[in-house]
């Protein structure tokens, strides 16, 4: 049910808000999370995507490396990408996967390498 509402192209943020609100609610297992994660990272980006994403984030799943390693990637897209401006909600999504996830970063991770 997610990857399609994810997909769409015409979800508003409103709608993200409340598909994310009841997936903070619902509880899920590390691996169903890490799998909607890992497929939702490979959608172009959007805001409705950003504000899903976060919610995962904030949700303290202990999910494998090569979940984070996906998340990082996908954040050090964007400097790459040379975008003119990233949005506030990208920047707190990024803030908050540093504090819950900082224990699983490399050093190359931390200084911005790949």
């Amino acid at each position: 049910m997610l990857l399609p509402f994810a997909q769409s192209e015409d979800v508003t943020l409103k709608q993200a808000q409340i598909i994310s609100a009841a997936i903070m609610k619902t509880s899920l297992s590390n691996a169903h999370a890490g799998a909607a994660i890992y497929e939702l990272l490979d959608l172009p980006y959007s805001g409705p995507l950003n504000v899903i994403l976060k919610v995962f984030v904030d949700k303290k799943l202990a999910l494998p490396q090569i979940i984070v390693q996906k998340l990082v990637d996908w954040f050090m897209s964007f400097k790459s990408n040379k975008v003119e401006q990233v949005p506030v909600l990208w920047f707190q999504t990024l803030l908050s996967f540093c504090k819950l996830y900082k224990s699983k970063l490399s050093r190359a991770h931390k200084r911005g390498e790949r």
